[in-house]
């Protein structure tokens, strides 16, 4: 698998008049099951069973409708929380990416409204937590680029970070540009499916996310969000920004050992004026001749949690125009050489999910830097692009 990284509002903490031991799981054709084996279907069974397992007694009750916006979501929340809950979880924002395709409304709205949702919740005395969108497999019929449900996902972050709350990050277990295999192996193949449904193993991995944010286990590492310029080719000096963020329900980011990387280098820490436990924002200069044939993005950093969860992501690659760039070339100066050789000979053996592996150097996309991928750095040693 190679690796590049329905919006869930859960109430974490209940005062004793609510009822305490109920969940409710409220949402579209996602939190209904579409697209699951299993009977019953979805994520809320499956989160049931994991809390009873971790000594919860609780009920997790599925209020999943089919198609259904957050417009009309807006309309129908009273009604399922009328009887009290500990939690909701809502699952809530991919159907209105339809809308935004059309024209007919804007990631703003879908975004007010979600928070409205979350206020409802507050107002009876249920805390919220943000959530992300899933994305769409290859071949939907909007959006099949993901683009706007990045977007999305992208303002969410913004919102909880500066609200100061926490969210659930299905995004980034979820994240097409970090697991390119994720379609086959957590969504449903279903030729009906034009939007995108987990399968079985999907929705369990789903039920863990939500599992571990109820029971305080920081499992995911802090998450890229929007950067600029957020296009495909550079055509001169630019300046690039970009941030990472943690929910506030995580152990905080080590701000001190937390980069921004271009072309495998740190090249800047995290402005201080902008930047705390939960965000690092970033500044940096592209110009001239340094653009060099491409430019890859990237963060490294680490947590505060105990272990920390430790993280390398690359965000964007930037072409450069009127430049080629070949694979191993892997700083983007335009040429092959022992600057790259020495990259390479650094990550020589690892795998996906040790420390030293790194994408850029898996030229063959299998998963391990080995042999086959040194034949194709052997084949491109001394060449001299621009």
């Amino acid at each position: 698998m190679r690796r590049f990284s329905c919006l869930l509002i859960v109430a974490l903490l209940a005062p004793p008049a609510l009822a305490a031991d109920r969940i409710v799981a409220f949402g579209d054709s996602i939190t209904r099951g579409f697209g699951d084996s299993a009977n019953p279907a979805g994520y809320p069974p499956k989160l049931q069973k994991m809390l009873k397992k971790a000594g919860l007694d609780v009920s997790v009750e599925n209020f999943g409708l089919d198609g259904e916006t957050t417009f009309e979501g807006l309309s129908r929340l009273d009604a399922a929380l009328a009887a009290g809950a500990s939690h909701l979880l809502l699952m809530e924002g991919t159907n209105d990416i339809n809308l935004v395709v059309d024209g007919e409304v804007s990631i703003e709205s879908i975004v007010a409204n979600l928070e409205t949702m979350g206020s409802k919740a507050r107002q009876k005395g249920i805390a919220t937590l943000m959530g992300t969108v899933l994305p769409r497999p290859p071949g939907s019929r909007k959006d099949a680029s993901n683009a706007l449900t990045r977007e999305l996902n992208w303002d969410l972050y913004v919102l909880t970070a500066e609200k100061k709350r926490p969210f659930a990050d299905l995004w980034a277990r979820f994240n097409p540009f970090a697991d390119t295999d994720v379609f086959s192996t957590l969504y449903s193949r279903s030729d009906e499916d034009k939007i995108g449904h987990p399968n079985n193993d999907g929705y369990k991995v789903i039920a863990e996310l939500f599992a571990d944010q109820i029971l305080g286990v920081d499992s995911l590492a802090p998450v890229p969000g929007r950067f600029e310029p957020f296009v495909t080719e550079l055509a001169g000096p630019t300046e690039l920004t970009a941030s990472v963020f943690e929910s506030a329900g995580g152990s905080g980011i080590k701000l001190k050992e937390t980069f921004l990387e271009v072309n495998g280098e740190a090249v800047a820490t995290p402005i201080a004026a902008l930047s705390n436990r939960r965000r690092a924002s970033f500044s940096y200069s592209l110009g001239g001749k340094a653009l060099g044939c491409r430019v890859v993005v990237g963060f490294s950093g680490r947590d505060q949690a105990e272990p920390p969860n430790a993280f390398a992501q690359l965000i964007w690659a930037y072409d450069v125009e009127g430049r080629e760039h070949v694979a191993p070339d892997v700083n983007g100066d335009c040429t092959v050489d022992t600057i790259d050789l020495d990259l390479f000979a650094r990550s020589f053996g690892a795998e996906f999910g040790d420390p030293t592996y790194n994408v850029l150097l898996d030229f063959n996309a299998d998963d391990i830097i080995d042999g086959r991928d040194l034949a194709i750095f052997a084949a491109h040693y001394g060449r001299s692009t621009s």
